[in-house]
């Protein structure tokens, strides 16, 4: 698994990284960035990371430069949390969390993945001003799960748009061989199919 860092981050965790491997599948890709949720706040106290193939979006909220000493549990966790609050098929998230394997922190080379992580940090920030206010002292590694049902990829051709949580799924349903959901209802129903 690789997890590009922007330089903020890098600089905040105190790495130099590597260069980035062309030749890993992009799905265990992600590109990661430490941003500030709050304006009138100088501290950055968010982590987001983006699925390089997919858009998929998880962040982090409150994670301060003292928390960063345990960035690479954290990230994981918070990856197999939101992969589950999506309630996408346990089994295949456990065999997804399996294949990713080690951690290398490498430099973020990607302008696009970077676009990417920037604005799936602001639609975070909108997140966690509605769930939280700015003096509350939470963990919520789930807070990016919403941002996953805002269509992206619009602009230009309509016809290229997608949702990350359904090109999550999708990919990890691929790469396992297995359903994305425990019950097709469930895809239906979200799909909009199924209507009550």
């Amino acid at each position: 698994m690789q997890i590009a860092l922007t330089k903020k981050l890098a600089d905040a965790m105190g790495l130099k990284p590597t260069p980035a491997k062309e030749d890993i599948n992009p799905l265990f890709v992600w590109t990661a960035n430490w941003t500030n949720v709050w304006e009138n706040r100088r501290a950055e106290v968010m982590l987001v990371l983006v699925n390089n193939a997919t858009r998929f979006t998880v962040a982090i909220y409150q994670v301060k430069r003292k928390d960063l000493k345990n960035v690479e549990e954290m990230m994981l966790k918070a990856i197999e949390n939101t992969l589950l609050a999506l309630n996408i098929n346990p089994e295949i998230v456990q065999q997804y969390m399996e294949l990713l394997g080690e951690v290398e922190f490498v430099k973020n080379q990607n302008r696009r993945a970077s676009t990417w992580v920037s604005q799936s940090g602001l639609y975070s920030s909108f997140a966690v001003d509605r769930e939280y206010s700015v003096q509350e002292k939470v963990m919520d590694d789930k807070i990016g799960a919403l941002v996953n049902y805002d269509i992206v990829n619009y602009s230009g051709n309509s016809k290229e748009a997608f949702f990350p949580y359904r090109a999550m799924a999708d990919g990890l349903s691929e790469l396992t061989g297995k359903p994305a959901y425990e019950y097709q209802a469930y895809e239906l129903l979200i799909s909009g199919t199924i209507i009550f």
